[in-house]
């Protein structure tokens, strides 16, 4: 199926939730996609809590409330949380002779698809709707981003040593689930560099920070699509960013302060370039509530039930056949 590029950003507009049920459990190779990464069309959203709404709550309530009623709608074939720290001001980078705020950034969220159809099917689902309207009720604003085929890239992922425990939090076990030691920066091209030089110029400064970086364990990056304010009109929400993001790029270390020593070992500290803008993001905790086309444990039942399992040892709470029950969705 072939669907406008306006249509696809309304559509891909879903990455401030997550999900997946039974019907994505069985897509692989033939959609795309292959379990354990993300898929070819990506959709990143950036948050912003309301100034009322404390930034515990917010969290809680955009991973256990907003995301779990995400997790019933159909197509995503992986969803990560980012919720953010604080922004790392020493790596702000401007062009000479300006000088720009950023908004203040709360929440980070990576949305995978393996096709077009599956973005699609947002179009009927019920609960979108519902989504939709809840935003309003944390949300102050939230930005929206695509990238297709060829523009979502993970450069880098290497496994992190793990307690033989199996991790609660949902994410695999070659992956951190506190944030302390991964950062989200946001670039903004240069005013007069078109979107190929800047994806061309970004990966080089990438891939440099690849090979002078030891404590750097994975690099993600996607650069975006024309930004469209209209995209996921959400009532009472906010769509209109101070300045447009070109592009974004995950960066996880071994440890936490790995990244100054890290950006000290180069010449230039700025992935968007001399004339471009970079805001970079101290990530608190980070959550799959998505992988594999499948709802994971915190994406069905919410961190605090399922941290109250662990700690009561109750396993069966999720096993299939009480997820059958629940939720009529399987996890393995």
């Amino acid at each position: 199926m072939t669907i406008r590029i306006s249509t696809l950003l309304i559509l891909l507009a879903w990455c401030l939730m997550a999900f997946a049920n039974s019907h994505n459990q069985g897509k692989g190779a033939d959609n795309d996609c292959e379990r354990g990464r993300a898929g070819p069309l990506t959709t990143i959203a950036l948050l912003g809590k309301k100034p009322a709404v404390s930034a515990e709550n917010f969290s809680s309530y955009w991973r256990d409330i907003h995301g779990t009623l995400a997790t019933r709608i159909p197509g995503f074939w992986s969803y990560r949380q980012y919720h953010i720290d604080e922004e790392v001001t020493e790596l702000r980078r401007f062009p000479i002779g300006i000088d720009l705020m950023p908004e203040e950034l709360d929440g980070f969220a990576d949305v995978s698809f393996c096709s077009e159809e599956d973005i699609a099917g947002l179009s009927s689902s019920l609960t979108a709707e519902l989504i939709k309207s809840d935003e309003q009720n944390v949300f102050s604003y939230s930005y929206l981003y695509s990238a297709l085929p060829g523009d979502s890239l993970t450069i880098k992922n290497l496994a992190i040593k793990s307690p033989a425990v199996k991790n609660p939090l949902g994410f695999p076990a070659s992956a951190a689930t506190t944030g302390d030691q991964s950062f989200i920066f946001l670039l903004s091209k240069p005013a007069r560099q078109d979107m190929t030089e800047f994806k061309t110029s970004v990966t080089a400064r990438v891939g440099a920070l690849s090979q002078h970086c030891t404590g750097l364990v994975r690099i993600r990056a996607n650069f975006f699509a024309p930004y469209d304010a209209t995209a996921w009109p959400a009532p009472n929400v906010n769509h209109q960013p101070r300045h447009i993001t070109d592009a974004a790029v995950e960066l996880s270390f071994s440890h936490r302060d790995d990244i100054r020593e890290c950006f000290s070992a180069i010449d230039d500290s700025n992935l968007a370039g001399a004339q471009g803008l970079q805001f970079a993001y101290r990530v608190k905790s980070r959550y799959a509530m998505v992988e594999s086309g499948q709802a994971t444990l915190i994406g069905l039942r919410g961190l605090p039930a399922l941290q109250l399992i662990r700690k009561l040892g109750a396993d069966n709470q999720t096993s299939e056949p009480v997820l059958q029950a629940l939720y009529g969705i399987g996890q393995k």
